[in-house]
C-alpha cells in the first residue's frame, strides 16, 4: 500500500478515483470541483490544508511516477496554527521603525492571505511561486516593492525574491528552517534560522539562530541593538570630549600662561596647568566609572519609531565631531579663567591647579547628563550611573580633604574657592546646553531623524487589480516577443518604398510596446 499527502491540488492531479461510502468510485469533475471548493473554504478561514490518498501497489512496482498515479483520494485534513497574538503588534513596530516586513510562505495562497490579513499584511497583489516564474527579473524588482504576501513558493523562489530586493538597494534579513532554505539564508544580508524547528543545515547556513522561533524576539533584538549602538555613541562622545577638553586646557593654558605670567611659565617644569597624576586620576577614576556605567543606560523612548541608520554611517558622525571639539573649547574657555584667577590670588600654582582639577571633574560629570538628555533620559534612569557619579565625587573629596592631597599635590578648597568653581561651572553648563540645542537644530534630534529614502506609501488597490495587471503584462509581453521572433528581421530592414505590409508590422510593434508602457504606468499608480 502506498500513501500520499500534500497540497490538495497536487494530490488531486494524481488521483483517478475517490473513496466514498467504503469503496473507491471514479473521480468526476463535479466531485473534483467540490473538493477544491472545500479546500478553498478551509484556506480562506486560515486553515492549512493537506490532502491524503492511497493506492494498492505490487512489490515489483519501482517506478515513482507509476506509483503516484491513479491513486484513490481519501480526504482533506484542515489544521489551524494561529499566529501569536503579539506578532501583529511586533510587525507594526517594525514598520514604524522603517523595516518592511514581507510574508513568504509555502502555504496555499488563500491561507496565506487569510493569515496575512490577521497580521496586518495587505493581501492584494499576493503572488505565488508560479507567478514569480512567469515575470521577468526587472518586473519582479518592481513587484517586490509593492507586494507583501508570497505563497506556494519554493526555495529557488525565495532566492529570486531575495536578489530582487537586494538589487533594489535593500539590506535583507530572511528567516528559514528547512534544508532547502539554506541557499536563501546564505545569500541574505542576515540569515536567521529557527532554533526549535530549524534543521542543522539551516542553522549552519544562517548568521544567527532564533532560539524561541518568535518574531517578537526579532523586534526586541532590533530595539536592543539600536540601544547598544546609542550607548556606544554616548560612551565615545563622553570620553573623547573629556579628553579633548583636558588637552585643550593644558595646551591653551600653557600658551596663555607663558604670555600672562612669564616669570612662572618661563621654562619652569613646575609651572604646569595640571600635573600628570591629576590627569591620570581624571582618566582612570572619575572618567572610567561613569563611562562604564553608560553601558547600562536604558533605551530611549520611541527607539522603534526611528528609521534605520545608513549602512555606511559610522559611530563618530559629523555631529559628534563638532560636539567633541565644541565641548573641549568650552571646558578650556570656562576652566582657564578660573585657573588664572586662582594663580593671581595665591601667586603660586597649587591653589589654581586644585580649583581647575576639581572643576574638570565636576564639568565632566555634568557633561554625561548633557549627552544623555539628547536621548530623553533622566538623571535617575540609570542607577549604575548615579552610583558611579556619586563615587567619583566622593573619591575627589577624599583626594582634597585627606592626607592623600600630598600625593596629588593639591590643597583643600575653602568655601570661597567653591564659589569660584560654581561660577565657572554655571557658565559651562549654560554654554554647554546652548551648544547642544544648537547642534540639535543643525543636525536634528534622534527622534527627528528622517530616512534617506522614505518607504513608499501604499495606495488602496481594488480587489483583483494586481491579478488583472499581471495578465495584461503577460499578454503584451507575449505580443512583443511574437513580433520580434516573427517579424523582427523584416521590421529593421530599410526598404526604399513602404508598402501596406510594413505599415501593418510597424503598427503591430507600436501596439505591443504601447501596451507595455501602459502596464508600467498602471503599476506606478
Amino acid at each position: 500500500m502506498a500513501y500520499m499527502k500534500g497540497a490538495p491540488e497536487v494530490v488531486l492531479d494524481r488521483c483517478g478515483s475517490v473513496w466514498l461510502d467504503g469503496e473507491a468510485r471514479p473521480l468526476d469533475e463535479e466531485t473534483r470541483q467540490a473538493i477544491l471548493d472545500q479546500n478553498k473554504m478551509f484556506a480562506n478561514s486560515a486553515f492549512r490544508v493537506l490532502a491524503c490518498a492511497h493506492k494498492e501497489v505490487q512489490e515489483t512496482e519501482r517506478n515513482e511516477d507509476e506509483t503516484e498515479s491513479g491513486m484513490v483520494f481519501l480526504g482533506l485534513q484542515a489544521m489551524i496554527d494561529p499566529p501569536r497574538a503579539e506578532v501583529k503588534e511586533a510587525v507594526q513596530d517594525c514598520r514604524n521603525a522603517g523595516i518592511r516586513v514581507i510574508m513568504v510562505t509555502g502555504d496555499n495562497p488563500a491561507t496565506a492571505k487569510a493569515i496575512g490579513t490577521q497580521l496586518g499584511f495587505s493581501p492584494e497583489g499576493a503572488m505565488t511561486g508560479t507567478d514569480i516564474e512567469r515575470v521577468a527579473e526587472q518586473e519582479l524588482r518592481k513587484i517586490v516593492e509593492r507586494t507583501e504576501v508570497f505563497a506556494r513558493v519554493s526555495p529557488h523562489h525565495k532566492v529570486a525574491l531575495l536578489k530582487a530586493l537586494q538589487e533594489n538597494g535593500h539590506r535583507v534579513a530572511m528567516t528559514g528552517d528547512g534544508v532547502n532554505d539554506a541557499a536563501a539564508l546564505r545569500h541574505a544580508d542576515v540569515g536567521i534560522a529557527m532554533g526549535q524547528r530549524g534543521t542543522d543545515v539551516a542553522k549552519e547556513a544562517s548568521d544567527m539562530v532564533l532560539q524561541d522561533d518568535n518574531f517578537v524576539t526579532l523586534r526586541n533584538a532590533i530595539a536592543e541593538g539600536r540601544g547598544i549602538f546609542d550607548n556606544i555613541r554616548k560612551f565615545v562622545n563622553f570620553l573623547l570630549s573629556a579628553n579633548a577638553g583636558e588637552i585643550l586646557v593644558v595646551f591653551l593654558g600653557i600658551l596663555a600662561g607663558t604670555a600672562l605670567f612669564p616669570q612662572l611659565f618661563g621654562g619652569q617644569s613646575e609651572a604646569l596647568i595640571l600635573t600628570p597624576v591629576m590627569l591620570l586620576w581624571i582618566n582612570l577614576v572619575t572618567d572610567g566609572l561613569p563611562a562604564l556605567a553608560l553601558a547600562a543606560d536604558p533605551k530611549m523612548r520611541g527607539i522603534m519609531k526611528r528609521p534605520p541608520r545608513g549602512s555606511g554611517e559610522s559611530v563618530i558622525d559629523r555631529r559628534i565631531v563638532v560636539s567633541i571639539l565644541g565641548f573641549g573649547l568650552l571646558m578650556a574657555a570656562t576652566g582657564l579663567p578660573l585657573f588664572f584667577h586662582g594663580l593671581m590670588d595665591a601667586g603660586e600654582p597649587i591653589l589654581a591647579q586644585s580649583r581647575l582639577f576639581t572643576f574638570i571633574v565636576v564639568a565632566e560629570m555634568v557633561r554625561i547628563q548633557i549627552i544623555r538628555t539628547r536621548y530623553e533620559l533622566s538623571i535617575l534612569s540609570n542607577p549604575w550611573l548615579v552610583a558611579a557619579v556619586i563615587s567619583s565625587f566622593a573619591l575627589q573629596a577624599i583626594v582634597l580633604y585627606t592626607p592623600a592631597n600630598t600625593i596629588f599635590e593639591v590643597t583643600p578648597l575653602a568655601p570661597v574657592d567653591w564659589q569660584w568653581i560654581g561660577t565657572a561651572f554655571a557658565a559651562f553648563l549654560f554654554l554647554g546646553v546652548t551648544l547642544e540645542k544648537s547642534l540639535d537644530r543643525i543636525f536634528g534630534k534622534p527622534t527627528e531623524w528622517v530616512p534617506k529614502k522614505a518607504l513608499p506609501k501604499r495606495k488602496p488597490v481594488p480587489v483583483g487589480r494586481e491579478e488583472r495587471l499581471l495578465e495584461f503584462y503577460l499578454l503584451s509581453k507575449t505580443l512583443l516577443e511574437a513580433y520580434i521572433a516573427s517579424f523582427g528581421k523584416e521590421a529593421v530592414e530599410k526598404v526604399a518604398a513602404e508598402g501596406r505590409a510594413s505599415e501593418k508590422l510597424e503598427a503591430y510593434r507600436i501596439l505591443s510596446e504601447t501596451l507595455l508602457r501602459a502596464y508600467e504606468e498602471l503599476r506606478d499608480d
